[in-house]
């Protein structure tokens, strides 16, 4: 800083440190699988709730999907990791509602929570979700911080957020205070320089989550029933 000394008592090239950055780098738990899928925009709710549908399986249900699809054969790397809880993030409260309505079509219990709802609303919902009456919540950045909710065990992100920051936040709804948990990010020809930039961000890198990426054949048989 100068005085009124003059330009002599500054400090030349002083050293900066940015603490934002610094916790970026801690901020990603170890526990913490980051994963994504590559899809055409198109279908990327298609990817989406087969996904969510193949998660939520019960034990049984997915002993007998894993045996019509692979002729009996139980093999662990090709089945998806069941889970009870998972948040879903999006851009927009209009994608927000959409996906919890085709969810409830679907008959995949869930709830919402954005900006457009009312107070009332989104406490209701909050709460069915922490108390596991209900497995699955769809949510805009509204519910990416501040939020106290331990047992996520997936984050999906629909929509990958404008801003590094909120990759980390939403991630860490998952794999709190020890526990293992799961992110995946659906990656659309449009998202890449956000993926690339979050990956340089963060200093992890995101691996395939092929045991979805691999199932075209399967997920384009949902897509009549998806789309109606």
């Amino acid at each position: 800083k100068r005085t009124a000394i003059g330009q002599s008592e500054s400090v030349p090239n002083p050293f900066v440190f940015d603490i934002s950055e610094a916790q970026s780098k801690v901020a990603v738990p170890e526990t913490l699988s980051q994963n994504y899928i590559f899809v055409p925009a198109k279908v990327k709710m298609l990817y989406l709730f087969y996904t969510l549908l193949e998660s939520f399986l019960e034990d049984d249900d997915e002993e007998d999907e894993d045996e019509d699809r692979h002729g009996g054969e139980d093999d662990e790397n090709t089945r998806v990791p069941r889970v009870r809880s998972a948040i879903v993030f999006c851009a927009t409260c209009d994608m927000c509602q959409l996906l919890n309505e085709v969810a409830l079509e679907l008959e995949i219990p869930s709830v919402c929570l954005h900006s457009r709802l009312t107070q009332n609303r989104r406490i209701a919902a909050l709460a069915k979700f922490k108390s596991a009456s209900v497995p699955l919540l769809f949510a805009t950045d509204v519910a990416s911080r501040g939020l106290d909710i331990p047992q996520v065990e997936l984050v999906i992100n629909f929509d990958v957020p404008q801003d590094k920051k909120d990759y980390v936040h939403r991630i860490g709804r998952a794999a709190r205070a020890g526990r293992e948990g799961r992110s995946l990010t659906v990656v659309s020809q449009h998202d890449v320089e956000l993926v690339q930039t979050i990956e340089e961000y963060t200093g992890t890198k995101m691996t395939d989550f092929e045991v979805i990426s691999k199932r075209e054949s399967d997920v384009l048989s949902m897509l009549n029933k998806v789309s109606t």
